[in-house]
């Protein structure tokens, strides 16, 4: 999936890099699994630039860094589009330990 609009990845308000911006971005409109595919990067680092993002939004959990973001992303007219089944797995991913010593 092509994202044309990296551009308006750098002017996020907590400096996240554009690749952390993207992540959040995907994970709003698809499952875990197929993110860390599309962006092409393994158990571990995904976990790790999750990691990074949440801490960088401010938020407690990845779910609310995504939902913030997206609130973000979508300049407050659209809502937040978080699919419930995306939250359930990106709180089940939490669980992991960054260094991908735990397994799902």
């Amino acid at each position: 999936m092509l994202i044309t609009s990296k551009t308006k990845f750098c002017n996020n308000p907590w400096g996240l890099t554009v690749r952390e911006a993207e992540l959040l971005w995907l994970l709003t409109e698809f499952s875990r699994d197929d993110v860390g595919a599309r962006i092409g990067i393994g158990h571990s680092a995904f976990a790790m630039a999750l990691h990074r993002a949440k801490t960088k939004v401010g938020a407690k959990t990845a779910t609310a860094a995504v939902v913030e973001f997206d609130r973000w992303w979508q300049g407050a007219k659209g809502g937040v589009r978080v699919a419930v089944l995306n939250r359930m797995e990106i709180e089940l991913f939490e669980t992991v330990e960054p260094s991908g010593a735990a397994q799902l």
